[in-house]
């Protein structure tokens, strides 16, 4: 059992590329930290990425450095290899963007939505992406899925089965979101989303 942690900033703000991993021993201990920063043909230091992980890999998109990224990763964790999915994979990626979000879903998808693109707005844009196909195969979901969440920008995804849920963020002119929605998804590729307002929810964030 083990974390993976890539990227963020150093608190003078610069972009950082390292990989870690923190391992646990048998009773679920961390026990350690290791500097894989060695593996070749890591993504380039960024911080606001999205990431998710798909059974052993994890899955990285865009970001920011200098300026906003729209390059994809793929990390093998079995093997700790990674593969640069920008070029290869086929269908209709998302545009650069960060400050987005991502999960993954299955033996095979990571579905990613919002985001701040490289013009200076907000998106609603909803993608998939399958790695369970070679080459990998994005597809826009964001018409698909009917009337979904507003755009945002630095919100919370997280899936549970075949539901993903997204949670606040920022909005379009930069307030904050108290709102969430599920994305309840089909073995057969479907997606609906709908807004739930339950008690006792969390204030804005």
């Amino acid at each position: 059992n083990a974390m993976y942690m890539f990227g963020g900033s150093l608190l003078s703000g610069r972009a950082v590329g390292d990989l870690w991993k923190l391992e646990e021993d048998a009773g679920g201990y961390p026990v350690s930290w290791t500097n894989l920063e060695s593996i070749r043909g890591a993504p380039s230091p960024r911080r606001d990425a999205a990431v998710a992980r798909v059974q052993s890999t994890i899955v990285i998109f865009g970001g920011a450095e200098d300026f906003i990224l729209g390059d994809c990763y793929a990390l093998d964790t079995m093997t700790e290899i990674w593969s640069d999915l920008t070029f290869t994979a086929e269908g209709t990626a998302p545009s650069s963007r960060k400050l987005h979000a991502m999960a993954g879903v299955g033996a095979n998808h990571a579905y990613l939505f919002g985001g701040m693109t490289i013009i200076g707005e907000a998106s609603n844009e909803l993608f998939r992406l399958d790695i369970g196909v070679a080459p990998p195969v994005w597809t826009d979901m964001t018409r698909r899925a009917g009337t979904g969440p507003p755009a945002r920008s630095e919100h919370a995804m997280a899936a549970i089965g075949f539901r993903v849920w997204v949670y606040g963020g920022l909005d379009a002119n930069g307030n904050l979101l108290k709102d969430l929605w599920l994305l309840q998804l089909d073995p057969e590729g479907g997606a609906v989303w709908s807004e739930k307002a339950l008690p006792g929810a969390p204030g804005f964030g």
